[in-house]
């Protein structure tokens, strides 16, 4: 155990865990960074599979609870975020099948292209309309799809998706949140099942977890309070920030 390792770990998650609790993405660029430190890749796709499911289900009772969306059952804001859900697990076990036989160039520039596409389009959308279910299943598959084959690509996507779809930047947010947990969670299940548990894995975990726990709630304050627009605009930025990000990884 390095502590100083676990502290650094920390730092990072703080930080990416305030982009992905108030715009939806960020935290999934944990997993390349936490290996170039030095962890085992198995230790940490383990960490940032729970921790997102924790982190993320957290970032969902907090939106909930500040008002910038209503997961009571009835509402239209749940039934979206279950339906995304269950085609997110769907998604990831078709990608996970689908990214044994594809290179990995293919990946990185298939999955850099829809999210800097995604993010484009976010930009371009002036008028508001009502909520397209075809848009979302559509792009809510295309999310988990690339969560599957890569691990990344799911907030920018999804995120994105539900506002080119008609759902409000905020409200598209905390869905992520909510979807994010529940795919993470059915990640967790089958590393589990086909890897197991080690104790290195305990130690990043609860660093992830603490660093991740503070950032949290200020974020979500910060959804609550800034402009929509703002919000959606910031959201289309950090998509083709990440998208241009993924093509260079492509280069180096």
């Amino acid at each position: 155990m390095n502590i100083e390792l676990l502290i650094a770990a920390g730092v990072i998650a703080l930080i990416l865990q305030f982009f992905d609790a108030s715009l939806g993405q960020g935290y999934g660029t944990l997993t390349p960074i936490l290996i170039i430190l030095g962890f085992d890749p198995l230790d940490v796709v383990l960490a940032v599979l729970l921790t997102s499911f924790a982190l993320s289900g957290v970032t969902a009772l907090l939106h909930h609870s500040y008002r910038n969306i209503d997961f009571s059952f009835e509402k239209k804001d749940f039934k979206i975020a279950i339906m995304l859900s269950g085609f997110g697990i769907l998604g990831v076990a078709l990608g996970v099948l689908l990214a044994v036989n594809m290179p990995d160039y293919a990946l990185k520039g298939y999955i850099g292209a829809v999210i800097i596409i995604t993010g484009i389009a976010v930009f371009l959308k002036n008028k508001t309309r009502s909520v397209s279910w075809r848009r979302l299943v559509a792009l809510g598959s295309i999310a988990s799809f690339n969560k599957g084959m890569t691990g990344g690509g799911f907030g920018p996507v999804l995120a994105g998706g539900q506002i080119i779809s008609g759902v409000k930047s905020r409200s598209a947010v905390a869905i992520t949140a909510f979807v994010e947990s529940i795919v993470s969670l059915a990640g967790v299940i089958i590393f589990l099942i086909t890897i197991g548990f080690t104790s290195t894995e305990g130690w990043l975990i609860a660093a992830l977890l603490i660093g991740g726990l503070i950032s949290t709630p200020a974020a979500v304050y910060i959804v609550k309070h800034i402009n929509l627009n703002k919000l959606r605009y910031l959201i289309g930025s950090a998509a083709i920030l990440s998208g241009m990000i993924v093509f260079l990884e492509l280069f180096i």
